[in-house]
């Protein structure tokens, strides 16, 4: 229909029927598809006649086009970020407060996507302020999802477990499911509890992050809504690998690579792929997994805020064969696009390798190593993420016994260990417990 009223010279039509084109294709997640219908009717919107009709239907195509170009080009496009600037100037000026929130999402999830978390942080509580300002309780939500995110991104362990905490109360399928299309490709309700897993996983409580996961899991099942589906096997990969759990992180990422081509999603494949080399890498076969790993790296990398988390499993994986030089160096590029001191998911594992690459260089390196492995310490402390500490902290015992210093590195183990609280996963503390043994010893 589209094709036939633009030839005809019915531009007004052609916009429309290619608008809808572009949300059929969208729901059934065809997202190249839904881009290229999008981009067909704003080229119709700009034959019509300048004013705040022409102006309308521009707002309405590309404050749809942001998922589909998030979920196939990245939200950190240019492409995207094209789009969001466009919707905003379209929804300011026609001070349509609906637009204006939806378009202010757009540029939040850029923002956080090119690792501005800074801008990010603040482009999470503007929204905030918008939905309250609009009296909107979906709105509300949906700025507490921004925010939960971006404490995660940052690294704030106990602002995402409070925020998305908040989300799981807030959130009602019958209520708020139309969500996930329209801000970000998936549910906001999966989204909290993905959060709420990875939170619980960086504090210890691996069986609750379990739970909370399986709950993100079934609830995308229910909703029957791909991109909910993609999320949340996303994030269960990281969950398990936070975890350990190798044969979990082995079923999600094969299921995330089946998804991803069903629905052809570059982004979400790679991140598959890069974990399938780590999983590969740890469990069965160092060499082979590491060479999946620095293949896929530069894809996986080039998205998002995920990239130093990459990085850190990539260097460890490199030390561990040898390739000490190569670990460090990458190291060092990751720790160098580090702009707020401590702030960024999975950074002390940074401070924590490359303590542990310097040692293993050259013993004369041991008190940098030292002063790098502390300063990854204090990171997960400053963080909340108790499980990224106690990895920091044996670490550094093990340094300092090393570097013939045992006490330095013993004893605040052992005080970290006595302040655990009562549940956080024992079977974490398998190698605390044999350093603390020998020191009895």
């Amino acid at each position: 229909m589209a094709h036939h009223f633009q030839y005809a010279g019915l531009h007004d039509l052609a916009c429309t029927y290619r608008e809808l084109a572009g949300d059929r294709a969208a729901a059934r997640s065809s997202f190249a598809e839904a881009i290229a219908h999008f981009h067909a009717a704003l080229a119709e919107a700009e034959l019509l006649a300048e004013g705040q009709d022409r102006m309308r239907r521009e707002l309405s195509v590309l404050i749809k086009m942001g998922p589909p170009l998030g979920w196939f080009k990245g939200y950190h496009s240019e492409e995207a970020a094209d789009a969001g600037r466009r919707a905003k100037e379209r929804a300011v000026a026609l001070d349509d407060d609906d637009a204006l929130f939806k378009a202010t999402w757009a540029q939040w999830v850029n923002t956080i996507q090119r690792r501005r978390l800074d801008l990010a942080r603040d482009r999470a509580e503007e929204l905030i302020a918008l939905a309250r300002r609009s009296g909107k309780e979906d709105f509300l939500l949906e700025g507490i999802h921004c925010g939960w995110s971006t404490a995660q991104f940052r690294g704030d362990v106990p602002l995402s477990l409070e925020l998305s905490r908040d989300g799981v109360d807030r959130y009602d399928a019958a209520r708020h499911s139309w969500m996930g299309p329209v801000f970000g490709g998936h549910d906001p309700g999966v989204c909290a509890y993905c959060v709420n897993a990875i939170a619980c996983a960086l504090v210890g409580r691996h069986t609750e992050a379990g739970a909370r996961l399986e709950e993100a899991i079934s609830l995308a099942n229910r909703l029957k809504h791909p991109g909910s589906l993609v999320h949340a096997v996303i994030n269960g990969t990281v969950t398990s690998q936070l975890a350990g759990d190798l044969t979990a992180v082995g079923r999600n990422v094969h299921q995330l690579i089946e998804l991803a081509d069903r629905y052809n999603l570059p982004p979400p494949r790679a991140h598959a792929a890069f974990l399938l080399g780590w999983e590969r890498a740890v469990g069965l076969d160092l060499d082979a997994g590491l060479a999946m790993m620095e293949s896929e790296f530069p894809r996986a990398a080039q998205m998002g805020p995920f990239f130093r988390y990459y990085g850190a499993l990539l260097a460890d994986c490199r030390q561990k064969s040898g390739k000490v030089s190569e670990a460090l160096a990458l190291l060092r590029e990751m720790i160098a696009t580090i702009t707020e001191d401590g702030v960024g998911f999975y950074i002390s594992e940074l401070y924590r390798l490359q303590g542990v690459c310097l040692l293993r260089a050259d013993i004369s390196n041991a008190n940098a190593a030292m002063d790098s492995l502390r300063t990854g310490v204090d990171i997960a402390r400053r963080q909340g993420a108790t499980l990224l500490e106690l990895s920091g902290t044996v670490s550094l015992a093990r340094a300092a016994i090393e570097a013939g210093r045992p006490a330095e590195g013993l004893i605040p183990l052992r005080e970290f260990c006595a302040s655990l609280p009562a549940e956080f996963d024992p079977s974490k503390l398998r190698e605390a417990n044999e350093l603390l043994a020998g020191m009895a010893a």
